[in-house]
């Protein structure tokens, strides 16, 4: 059954939509936009990964316009849960531009067509080690929001009763 005139249209307009650009803008308070900046751009020459493999990094710095270009390529093998290695290989293209407002933003854009989760995984890796670089947690040192203290009270025995 074809769609009809309104219906092929809705239909392309939600396929763009999910595989277009993905972008999020992140303030960095009580850092100024040169600090910043040279965060940004080490980031985006030497990224940390975990769970993936980098075989290609290719950044353009524009300081003009405070402006960074990333295209990486990526590699990992992952395991479904019947044990079976998949080889993914990920193409990012992104663009990182540098807000000089009070506070500074930066404002990240995935370019390349990709499952709108991936991107924000992304976006979020790359805000992640520039929030490290910024405000590094020393060695020891844990952040009192991620940790929640718990007493534990000993148990008291409870004496068992037959039953009938």
């Amino acid at each position: 059954m074809p769609l009809s005139g309104l219906a092929a249209k809705i239909t392309c307009l939600a396929i763009a939509f999910l595989a277009g650009c993905t972008s999020k803008s992140e303030f960095f308070p009580g850092r100024s936009p040169e600090q910043v900046w040279t965060v940004m751009a080490t980031v985006a020459q030497e990224p940390q990964y975990e769970n993936w493999i980098l075989l290609e990094n290719n950044v353009w710095l524009d300081p003009n316009y405070d402006r960074i270009e990333i295209n990486r390529r990526l590699k990992r093998d992952f395991h479904d849960d019947g044990g079976n290695v998949q080889r993914q290989i990920e193409m990012l293209n992104m663009q990182f531009v540098l807000e000089r407002t009070i506070p500074p933003a930066v404002t990240g854009t995935v370019r390349n067509r990709m499952i709108p989760v991936r991107a924000h995984a992304a976006l979020d890796e790359f805000f992640a080690e520039m929030h490290q670089l910024l405000d590094p947690v020393e060695e020891g040192e844990v952040d009192a929001d991620l940790v929640e203290m718990v007493e534990l009270a000993p148990s008291i025995p409870v004496e068992e009763t037959p039953t009938d």
